[in-house]
């Protein structure tokens, strides 16, 4: 019973396409995938394709493996915008550089779009994804990785049944070579174990509720079967020319609020119909330039290389989001809200109805 809940991936070894053929990787997943399947039946056995290797362009993989007796139960994608993207997608780049790191969405598409075109209907899975590879860019540590990390996971969750961010925490990456407090790593969480702006948007994120009410551009609204709310939100901004004018190892945490195309404050409102008429609790959870951010903070103290235990602690503890509590009166069943951010924030708001001491329910 516990094995029929994992899930296999046959990762696509580049040394599996001699040639540009797929021959030599499609014997080798059937043989697992007949293996694994006689054990436990109800196991998903999955192939991926890795584009970084450029040993085979996607269309031809699939149109190969799309007349075999055997077929995956998902096929799984490697999302990183970077020099490697397929000459299809049109991407622009140089070498060492990213490039559309906002193409995400775009490449997905068209491989779902190369899919269906071969009636291969299954599942797909994002085994990795990131904006960058690189272990040593300081916007991993920052507020536009948060809000990147929201704006990509919501533009497209319909399309794809899994995501596996890559990685979890810098010590995946720690070496005895960076002894600051922030090196630039890809992880959610430092090799300190205080979180990151990314960190936060993945837990706002995992706040949100079984039922979706709508979403636009830059919010998601969400609700439980009792009627109270959650909405996570962004004002994501992308990258502009001057981040891609230098290698990424060399973007110092002086020069992040120049590198994006605008500056933008951005204003939402937010109109919910069919809400039951009472009182309601706001709580709003925000992660920008004041509260939330460990790179904020770490430059606020001069970003030394050395601290204390202490005052590890000390940053640990300011780095968190700001909750803040309101109320609000919903009348002729519209519930509006108002939500400002400045740029690279996020936002999470639960709204919830109001009960008295005695556990009923205020109505106004």
């Amino acid at each position: 019973q516990e094995l029929s809940k994992w899930i296999f991936e046959v990762w696509c070894d580049p040394r599996w396409f001699p040639d540009g053929d797929a021959a030599v990787y499609i014997e080798y997943f059937e043989a697992v995938y007949q293996n694994i399947k006689a054990v436990s039946p109800r196991t998903r056995v999955g192939g991926d394709y890795d584009r970084a290797y450029g040993k085979i362009l996607f269309d031809t993989f699939i149109k190969q493996w799309s007349v075999r007796s055997i077929l995956p139960d998902f096929v799984s994608l490697y999302c990183y915008p970077m020099i490697y993207m397929e000459p299809e997608l049109e991407m622009e780049y140089s070498d060492g550089q990213i490039k559309g790191v906002d193409a995400i969405g775009e490449y997905v598409g068209r491989q779902k779009e190369i899919l269906s075109k071969y009636e291969m209907h299954m599942p797909v899975y994002i085994s990795e994804w990131n904006f960058t590879v690189i272990n040593a860019n300081v916007l991993n540590d920052s507020r536009f990785k948060g809000a990147y990390l929201m704006k990509t996971i919501m533009d497209i969750y319909h399309e794809v049944h899994l995501m596996g961010y890559w990685f979890g925490t810098d010590l995946f990456a720690d070496d005895d070579d960076t002894p600051l407090l922030l090196n630039g790593r890809c992880g959610l969480i430092t090799h300190q174990r205080i979180c990151k702006p990314s960190f936060w948007a993945m837990s706002f994120l995992n706040r949100l509720e079984e039922y979706l009410v709508g979403k636009t551009d830059h919010a998601m609204v969400t609700m439980n079967e009792f009627g109270s709310y959650v909405i996570a939100c962004h004002n994501y901004e992308a990258l502009g020319i001057q981040y891609f004018v230098q290698q990424e190892k060399d973007v110092t945490v002086e020069s992040i609020p120049h590198l994006y195309e605008k500056q933008r404050r951005r204003i939402l409102k937010i109109t919910i119909t069919g809400v039951e008429n009472g009182l309601y609790h706001v709580k709003t959870r925000f992660v920008n330039s004041q509260y939330g951010s460990v790179q904020d903070e770490w430059r606020r103290m001069g970003q030394f290389s050395s601290f204390t235990p202490a005052d590890v602690e000390y940053i640990n503890h300011i780095s968190r989001p700001r909750i803040q509590l309101a109320e609000q009166t919903v009348t002729n069943n519209v519930l509006n809200i108002t939500v400002e951010m400045e740029p690279q924030e996020i936002q999470l708001l639960h709204i919830f109805r109001h009960y008295d001491e005695n556990g009923e329910e205020e109505f106004i």
